[in-house]
């Protein structure tokens, strides 16, 4: 139910000029949402939309913002001079967003409205620093606050709106989630109004377009609740508002990847530069009947190999649906299966998925000739040594070649896994701060081993680190865990300096990552010991095509003039 004000919210008209809103996507050039609220914005009327992408990580560590970063976005702010501004907030940005949510307070009077899955999920919290927050799906709200704002008319009973005035703040119920995904534009690329500021640089260049591969959303929501994941809040808490999982039709999704492909055509990049379809859809292809026509009508129309995300769930990846992947033309499939233990995985993480299972489908994919990736979950309290040694047992069952997303479990606050830790006593409240997770995820998202030789489970962890890395052979492996000997001791110290030494060079965070030079260097070394001497030609090209095309448009406002209008 809305909580009423003492004195509804309202800007006063814009005269003679439009409505200013400016929206900043943080650390994420692929920002979808603020991709899809840009032109739904541009079409209305009297408001002139722009979009700053405040710097960007593809990697599990993070910078904060440097001084030169923070004076580019308050020249940005000023120079914009914006009504409204809108933070795309996830939780390990807060403290991020407070600071520039400062620096907009002082280089402008515009309204400051908050979203995103932080905002949606601690609105009490993110309702302190902003002016509004937007609780759920953005689209419908903000176009119904550019609207009234623009017309400088009341906008404190737009549903999922909360909204302050001094100290009273208005809680509006939330609205019906959208149903017809089909009816959003696609998300905009390569957009004069849009603003990068990155590694102390600002320009216009959409360095999203630089990706080779080719993002698609094809659907929101999951069909499942894993405690670790947003979604085992966000479900239940649009439990009232409509389907909570849907899907974009095939058509449309195809029609997306054309428009982005004659982006990359009209900014003159190599026809091949976006060579592969990345669908970050949290489970892709789980509806046989839709499926089927994505396996008729993609290869068609499109015809690139693409990469998928999934449940390793007989239900969702079996005889049938995995030959409609194959036939569609999927290239890789990752799936997380977080753990070695069936009861962590089943009971604890509330993920179900057995074993048995995960080795078969993996060696139906494997047999396919199609490549996986998998997710796995270090430093989970919950684990004892037996349990990790179930994880070793099952890497070792899976089919060459591995690769892996090697995560630490974060404990964000109020999910039900944080919840069940203090609970049981293995994290406290502070462990579960906001304050906590932004240290954790600024600098230890992904697990890089460390020298703890008192604790087997380190030692255990360390070893299952070199094993989905490759960085030591099964059978050493397979001795130093589950053999007892003294010479099995003494291998299973030996492993663990060898992890921590590999993982200062070529972890997350190591030597190859932080410095770019050492990483193409070793690249080269790689592949001039192997002879090949074409792949090295390519890449050295695409590295000097990629810093001549930097170079040349850097401050080119213009670089991309039109190409954002393409849309439908």
């Amino acid at each position: 139910m809305m909580t009423k004000t003492d004195k509804p919210q309202k800007v006063s008209p814009n005269e003679g000029r439009s409505l200013v809103v400016v929206l900043v996507a943080l650390y994420r050039h692929q920002n979808f949402p603020i991709r899809i609220i840009q032109p739904l914005l541009e079409r209305i009327d009297g408001v002139a939309p722009y979009t700053i992408f405040f710097k960007h990580v593809d990697a599990n560590t993070f910078d904060p913002p440097s001084e030169i970063e923070k004076e580019l976005f308050a020249k940005t702010i000023a120079d914009l001079n914006p009504d409204l501004v809108g933070f795309s907030v996830m939780s390990p940005h807060t403290l991020i967003a407070k600071g520039l949510n400062k620096i907009v307070r002082d280089n402008s009077a515009a309204q400051i409205i908050w979203g995103g899955v932080h905002p949606t999920i601690n609105p009490e919290e993110c309702i302190e620093e902003a002016d509004i927050v937007c609780v759920g799906e953005g689209e419908g709200a903000i176009v119904d606050l550019a609207e009234r704002m623009r017309d400088g008319t009341n906008f404190d009973d737009i549903e999922n709106l909360w909204v302050r005035n001094g100290t009273s703040i208005t809680k509006n119920p939330l609205r019906e989630l959208i149903q017809d995904l089909d009816s959003l534009p696609f998300p905009s690329y390569a957009n004069d109004s849009y603003y990068f500021i990155n590694d102390d640089k600002f320009d216009h260049i959409d360095h999203a377009i630089e990706d080779r591969h080719l993002w698609i959303q094809g659907s929101r929501g999951c069909p499942f609740v894993c405690t670790y994941c947003v979604n085992s809040v966000t479900q239940p808490l649009f439990k009232d508002n409509g389907k909570y999982r849907r899907v974009r039709s095939v058509g449309n999704i195809v029609e997306e990847i054309k428009y982005q492909l004659r982006v990359v055509e009209q900014v003159k990049l190599p026809k091949n530069s976006k060579n592969t379809v990345l669908f970050i859809d949290e489970v892709f292809g789980n509806d046989k009947e839709w499926l089927s026509e994505f396996e008729s009508v993609y290869p068609k129309e499109v015809g690139l190999p693409y990469l998928m995300e999934t449940l390793p769930h007989p239900n969702l990846v079996n005889e049938t649906t995995l030959n409609l992947f194959v036939n569609s033309g999927v290239e890789e499939i990752n799936f997380g299966i977080q753990t070695g233990s069936d009861y962590i995985r089943n009971k604890i993480m509330r993920r179900p998925t057995k074993n048995k299972e995960i080795i078969k489908i993996a060696n139906d994919i494997a047999e396919r000739g199609v490549t996986l990736r998998y997710d796995l979950i270090a430093d989970n309290p919950y684990d004892t040594e037996e349990t990790l040694k179930e994880t070793v047992e099952l890497l070792l069952q899976l089919p060459l070649p591995l690769s892996f997303n090697l995560f630490r479990l974060q404990w964000f606050p109020d999910y039900p896994l944080t919840k069940l830790a203090i609970k049981d006593g293995y994290i406290t409240e502070e462990d579960a701060s906001i304050e906590s997770l932004i240290k954790t995820t600024t600098n230890d998202w992904a697990y890089v081993p460390n020298l703890m030789l008192t604790d087997k489970k380190i030692r255990i962890t360390n070893v299952i680190w070199l094993i989905v890395w490759g960085h030591t052979k099964y059978d050493i492996a397979r001795f130093s865990v589950f053999n007892d000997s003294i010479g099995s001791k003494l291998c299973l110290y030996y492993l663990n300096l060898k992890a921590v030494l590999y993982g200062k060079v070529v972890g997350v965070g190591g030597i190859r990552k932080r410095y770019r030079f050492i990483a193409r260097g070793m690249t080269a070394i790689a592949l001039i010991s192997k002879g090949d001497f074409g792949e090295l030609m390519r890449q050295a090209a695409w590295v000097i095509k990629k810093k001549i095309r930097r170079s040349g448009t850097q401050y080119s406002q213009g670089a991309y003039s039109g190409y954002h209008k393409m849309t439908d």
